[in-house]
């Protein structure tokens, strides 16, 4: 996972960043749909998939097929320290 902090949001957000988790989170939004039940909304949805596999397949191409765990824990710390910067003005 990548991590960042948001300050509009006022979170940290965190992404995939390895063919892995994307393959992860495309099975677990057709799992069940993510909640879609008009055809508006499923089409919403296979372009979310769509914009997923793409995502997955640049993993691919860079080498990136599971997390590194040190990549992300700093970034994971990075994330926090920008936050704690905010918090303090």
């Amino acid at each position: 996972m990548r991590h960042w902090y948001d300050k509009e949001f006022n979170s940290i957000i965190c992404e995939p960043n390895c063919a892995d988790e994307w393959l992860w989170h495309i099975w677990a939004i057709g799992l069940d749909y993510d909640g879609c039940s008009t055809v508006e909304s499923l089409k919403g949805l296979v372009d979310e998939l769509v914009d997923m596999v793409l995502k997955a397949r640049d993993c691919l191409h860079d080498g990136k097929l599971f997390e590194d765990k040190y990549e992300s824990a700093k970034s994971y710390e990075a994330a926090l320290e920008e936050r704690k910067r905010c918090e303090d003005g």
